[in-house]
């Protein structure tokens, strides 16, 4: 299998949704996939794949209410026991407004996305980091580094990417998108000691809400290649922003 456990967030629509599905029907599928959404009970699409495969529960996870983060990790930890989690992949994300001068930046907007794309996915790492810690133990004394072992995914994005930034504009989502790449950094440098993978995934320009429609790739062919690269994350790629559809490391 791809891995044993996954958490994917942010699961009712675009690529979130379409990991699950994909995830959900690979002749590898995890043993456990957990699909978290603000409002799991409204996520059609969701449910729906959920009752086709029996390996998909759905969980709530608001990135504005800390405390279903701490219920999902209790739910999460009764389910999967001394097995822990092997793979945390923050996927949810939130865009509001292209903000293409500074003029036009919205200081509400500019905090309301670095809580949802910058706060949310830190305290996602640190509310989970035990049941991910577990896992990576399991696997003692070997030294390799690999998603079915332990990691901590965050979809990052090129937005993020200061060599990449030729155009300026959309402060705020930059800005909050630049926060999660330090953290996810950070990560990988401390908790290499622990064999726990830490990787800031781009994959690739996406026709999604937040994409836009003239993003040159589908989601289910920028899925599928991200399927397909996550058993080749290796030490080598832990604090690292990575293309996925490319396949190379992106510039900071």
């Amino acid at each position: 299998m791809i891995t044993k456990s996954i958490l994917v967030t942010g699961c009712n629509r675009g690529l979130g949704l379409e990991l699950i599905k994909q995830l959900a029907s690979h002749q590898n599928t995890p043993w456990c996939i957990f699909a978290a959404c603000r409002n799991p009970n409204e996520a059609q699409d969701l449910h729906h794949i959920a009752d086709m495969h029996s390996n998909v529960h759905l969980l709530e996870i608001d990135a504005t209410n800390h405390e279903t983060i701490v219920q999902a990790e209790e739910e999460i930890a009764e389910y999967v026991q001394d097995d822990g989690l092997n793979v945390l992949f923050n996927n949810a994300g939130q865009i509001q407004g292209n903000e293409m001068r500074i003029k036009n930046v919205d200081v509400d907007n500019l905090r309301r996305l670095i809580e949802v794309n910058t706060i949310t996915p830190l305290v996602m790492a640190q509310t989970f980091l035990p049941l991910v810690r577990k896992a990576s133990l399991l696997r003692k004394p070997s030294k390799e580094m690999n998603v079915s072992r332990a990691a901590i995914l965050n979809m990052c994005g090129i937005a993020a990417s200061f060599g990449e930034n030729i155009y300026g504009g959309k402060y705020s989502y930059r800005m909050s998108k630049v926060g999660m790449n330090i953290m996810g950094q950070n990560l990988g440098m401390e908790l290499k000691r622990d064999r726990i993978l830490s990787v800031n995934i781009h994959p690739g320009w996406v026709k999604t809400d937040l994409g836009g429609k003239t993003a040159p790739l589908d989601k289910e062919d920028s899925i599928k290649q991200l399927i397909e690269t996550l058993p080749q994350l290796n030490e080598a790629h832990t604090g690292t922003h990575w293309d996925t559809f490319h396949n190379k490391q992106l510039p900071w």
